[in-house]
């Protein structure tokens, strides 16, 4: 038997720097970061040392060793959870397809059993962790990655983090969301508001955002309470020739910003600088894509092939065109 859900599918454009080391006047070797003229071929050689690492962990049969070459091979985020990647496919010319997994050994669910709840752990043996798997296809001609969104697996954007610990390669990767910039066009900067409605998902990253009160609404939400989910922030002032409305809460830079860093954990964004109704949807860009997944009820898994056929074929006839 199958069950129906629904994931999200983002783009992001990807840039690597590295290193390069140069003579100054007084003849001391020193080193600079400078932007890669070469990404395409960079992050082919980047994921075949992933790979070659994969294959080396794979086919190592003494335990011990396994293990050490499995801590080299992954690594600790700021959660205290470990990331690793998988590479399902790399070909010269074609994308590259590898599966981000989280590895939580402290979020164990509980489990249904003959009416009675059980913690899952219990019917486990040996030492193990909760593997979460997002999906994700890198195009390197365009240096574009599509990803799936799984809300409980690590944010696609974390594979920069990965390939700038890891690679020695790369010194830098960057990661950041396409943005409809069309949308925030429209914005007249100045121009009083009658409608600013945000729902922002309470993430570790969303704290640290909150913390370092960069924007204006962060500072709204310091003292909320910290133990929930989503963030709602709804202001309305009905505009007529008397009454101008609010001042913009951000400007169009800081939209640009906030879309551009934070769009995996931001469930809603719509403004209005006239009449509440006639609003700006500021996600409602063509670079989201919707996918229907079957999920095996006996395994809860998702194909991944179909995954990546859908990141694919999204890419293709949008993305790619547009972009």
């Amino acid at each position: 038997m199958e069950s129906e859900i629904k994931r999200k599918i983002y783009y992001y454009d990807l840039m690597l720097s590295v290193r390069q080391d140069e003579i100054n006047s007084k003849g001391r070797k020193r080193s600079k970061c400078i932007y890669c003229d070469n990404p395409q071929r960079t992050i082919y050689k980047v994921f075949e040392e992933i790979k070659k690492k994969q294959e080396e962990i794979s086919t190592e049969t003494n335990d011990k060793k396994r293990n050490e070459l499995q801590d080299k091979f992954q690594m600790q985020t700021s959660q205290g959870f470990y990331l690793y990647v998988l590479v399902d496919r790399l070909e010269m010319g074609a994308p590259i397809r590898f599966k981000l997994v989280l590895c939580k050994d402290n979020s164990f669910p509980f489990v249904q059993k003959n009416g009675k709840l059980e913690y899952l752990i219990e019917n486990l043996q040996g030492e193990f962790a909760l593997a979460e798997i997002t999906h994700c296809v890198i195009f390197p001609d365009k240096m574009i990655m599509g990803a799936e969104f799984n809300f409980s697996g690590a944010r696609p954007s974390a594979i920069a983090n990965y390939i700038s610990y890891k690679s020695s390669d790369v010194y830098y990767m960057d990661c950041h969301g396409k943005i409809n910039n069309e949308s925030i066009d429209k914005i007249v900067e100045g121009s009083p508001y009658s409608l600013f409605d945000l729902k922002i998902k309470n993430t570790e990253r969303i704290k640290e955002l909150i913390e370092s009160n960069k924007f204006a609404f962060t500072a709204w939400l310091r003292k909320m309470p910290e133990d929930i989910s989503d963030y709602e922030i709804i202001l309305r002032k009905r505009k007529t020739s008397k009454n101008r409305g609010f001042e913009p809460p951000l400007t169009k830079d800081e939209y640009r910003e906030l879309v551009k860093n934070y769009r995996e954990e931001i469930g809603r964004l719509k403004i209005s600088q006239g009449i509440m109704s006639d609003s700006i949807d500021l996600l409602n860009d063509k670079l989201v894509h919707t996918v229907p997944l079957s999920i095996n009820s006996i395994k809860k898994t998702i194909d991944s092939d179909f995954m990546y056929n859908e990141i694919e074929n999204f890419f293709e006839v949008r993305v790619n065109i547009e972009y």
